[in-house]
């Protein structure tokens, strides 16, 4: 069993941990606007940033897309916990996983 991580991690800390097969690396990066001629903030995916540049083993996840609730007109509104479960579960997250959000600057 590994040892817990701190809500905060470096990126020493976790390279140290790459590997580990309890552990979930995901890349969740949006870009976010608020173009003057459009009403409310716009979102834009950032898979192409993930698909240029990740962490070793790290996985996408959609925040804007599979982990938002798609009958709401509010942008990142949380899914109803079956939905969610079901992205979590093809993120490869489990009961016994620890994760990690990182972003790589652009």
């Amino acid at each position: 069993m590994s040892r817990p991580l701190s809500p905060l991690i470096d990126a020493a800390a976790l390279a140290a941990r790459l590997g580990d097969p309890g552990l979930r690396v995901l890349d969740a990066t949006v870009h976010i606007s608020w173009p003057p001629d459009v009403k409310g903030l716009q979102a834009a995916s950032g898979r192409p940033d993930y698909e240029r540049v990740h962490i070793p083993g790290a996985a996408f996840a959609d925040l804007a897309g599979e982990l938002s609730d798609p009958d709401v007109q509010l942008p990142f509104t949380l899914p109803d916990a079956e939905r969610f479960a079901v992205a979590a579960g093809r993120l490869g997250i489990g009961p016994d996983n620890e994760v990690v959000y990182a972003h790589l600057p652009g």
